[in-house]
C-alpha cells in the first residue's frame, strides 16, 4: 500500500517537471520602444516612430525641419547639442526623445562707397540673424559732395537699427555741394552784396550784375580782395567753394595824350641815362595827372624827380634790380596850377645794376613814349595836357 502511495506521488512530481520544462521553451516576443524626434521649436511638431524592436534602428530619419534664421545640423540626445548624435545607425535600446540641433545663420554686410574714398568697399562679417551690425564705418568722403547716409538697394534707409537677415550690400549717397557766389560794390551804387545762392559744385560762376556805378570811376574788374590783390573774376572759373567778389574801380579819365620821342643820345652820370620833358595844362587843387613812361628798353631802374613845388609825386617801379613795366609816376596838385604853367618832369634810367651801388650800364638808343593820363574830371575845365619835346639831359 504504501509502495503504491510512493509511486503515485513520484508519477505525479515527474509529470509537473515535464509541463514546466515545456513551458520555458517557448520563444518570448522582443521588447519595443518609442522614439520621439523632438524640433526644440514649441511652433513645430514632433515626430515618432513606435515600436523600434530593442537593438534595431529607425526605418529612416525623418525630413530635416526648418527654422528661419538657423541651419539645421542634426538630431542629438541632448536639447543644447551636448549628447550623443541620432543617426539612422544609432541602436534603440530604450525609448527616447532626441532633439534637433540648431546653428544660428550669420551674414556679411557690405558698404560700398559708390564714387567716394576709399574705392573698396568696407564689409563687416559673421553678424547674426536678426542682430545689428556692430558698428557703422567712417562715412566715406567725395570731393564736391557730401555724404548723407546709407541705402539699401530698395532705396530703403540702412542705420545701426537695421535688423540683418541676409547677405546685403549698402550704398552711399550723395548730395552735391552747393555754395553762395556774392559780388560787393566796394563803393560802387547800388550799395548792396548781390549774391547767387544754390550753385553746384563743378559750376561756373554766375555773371556779376551790370548795373553798378560809381560817380567818376570806371568799373574794370572783379576781384576775390577788395584791393585787388587776390584772383580775378572769369567767366569760365570753376565754383568749388563760396566766393565773394569785390568791384575794382578806376578813377575815370577825361583825356589821354601820347607823346614820343626816339634815338635819345646816352648821357652818363654814375651809371644811368637822364632826359626830361615839360608838362603843361591846367590843374586844380587836389587833382592827378597819371604818367607813364614805356621804354623799349629791359630798363631795371628808374626814378622821376619834379621841379614844381606846387606838386607833390607819388611814384613806382623804383627799386634797383626789378625788371620796369611801364614805370608811372601820378603828380598831385597841392594848389592850383594855372593853364601854362610848365612843370618840368626828369627821368633817371639804367638797363641793370653793377652791385656796386650804382645803376649799371647806361640804355642807349632807346624809344620813350610819355602817356599823359588827367585822372580828375572837371567838366568846366577842358585843357588839354600836352608835353614838350623830350630832351636829353645835356
Amino acid at each position: 500500500m504504501k509502495r503504491t502511495a510512493f509511486f503515485l506521488v513520484l508519477l505525479i512530481v515527474l509529470t509537473l517537471m515535464l509541463l514546466g520544462c515545456t513551458d520555458s521553451f517557448e520563444k518570448k516576443p522582443p521588447a519595443t520602444y518609442t522614439v520621439v524626434f523632438d524640433p526644440g521649436v514649441e511652433e513645430m511638431e514632433t515626430f515618432s516612430f513606435h515600436d523600434v524592436e530593442h537593438g534595431s534602428t529607425v526605418p529612416y530619419l525623418p525630413t530635416p525641419p526648418e527654422r528661419e534664421g538657423y541651419d539645421f545640423i542634426g538630431w542629438n540626445t541632448e536639447p543644447d547639442g551636448s549628447g550623443k548624435e541620432f543617426t539612422e545607425d544609432t541602436a534603440v535600446t530604450r525609448n527616447i526623445t532626441v532633439y534637433a540641433v540648431w546653428k544660428i545663420k550669420t551674414y556679411t554686410v557690405c558698404f560700398d562707397p559708390d564714387g567716394g574714398l576709399p574705392e573698396d568697399p568696407y564689409c563687416i562679417e559673421g553678424i547674426e540673424h536678426g542682430s545689428t551690425v556692430p558698428y557703422m564705418p567712417t562715412p566715406p568722403t567725395r570731393e564736391g559732395y557730401n555724404f548723407i547716409r546709407w541705402n539699401l538697394d530698395s532705396g530703403e534707409e540702412f542705420t545701426a537699427d537695421t535688423v540683418v537677415t541676409r547677405d546685403i550690400t549698402v550704398y552711399a549717397v550723395w548730395e552735391i555741394k552747393k555754395y553762395v557766389v556774392c559780388f560787393h560794390p566796394n563803393g560802387g551804387f547800388p550799395p548792396y552784396v548781390y549774391c547767387v545762392y544754390g550753385i553746384q559744385h563743378g559750376s561756373t560762376v554766375p555773371s556779376p550784375p551790370s548795373t553798378l556805378t560809381r560817380e567818376g570811376y570806371v568799373l574794370v574788374s572783379w576781384n576775390t580782395e577788395p584791393d585787388g590783390s587776390g584772383d580775378d573774376y572769369a567767366e569760365d572759373m570753376v565754383v568749388t567753394a563760396s566766393i565773394a567778389f569785390y568791384a575794382q574801380w578806376e578813377r575815370e579819365k577825361c583825356s589821354i595824350e601820347r607823346f614820343s620821342a626816339t634815338d635819345l643820345d646816352p648821357n652818363v652820370l654814375d651809371g644811368y641815362q637822364e632826359f626830361f620833358f615839360l608838362l603843361y595844362g591846367y590843374l586844380d587843387k587836389g587833382e592827378k595827372v597819371e604818367i607813364r613812361i614805356e621804354d623799349s628798353k629791359d630798363v631795371r631802374w628808374m626814378d622821376f624827380e619834379v621841379d614844381h613845388e606846387g606838386i607833390s609825386i607819388k611814384e613806382t617801379g623804383d627799386e634797383v634790380g626789378d625788371r620796369l613795366t611801364n614805370p608811372t609816376i601820378t603828380l598831385t596838385a597841392e594848389e592850383l596850377i594855372p593853364d601854362g604853367a610848365a612843370i618840368k618832369v626828369w627821368s633817371k634810367h639804367a638797363d641793370t645794376s653793377n652791385g656796386e651801388g650804382k645803376h649799371g650800364d647806361p640804355v642807349s638808343d632807346v624809344t620813350v613814349e610819355v602817356i599823359i593820363v588827367r585822372l580828375d574830371c572837371n567838366s568846366e575845365d577842358t585843357t588839354t595836357f600836352y608835353v614838350g619835346p623830350l630832351h636829353r639831359l645835356n
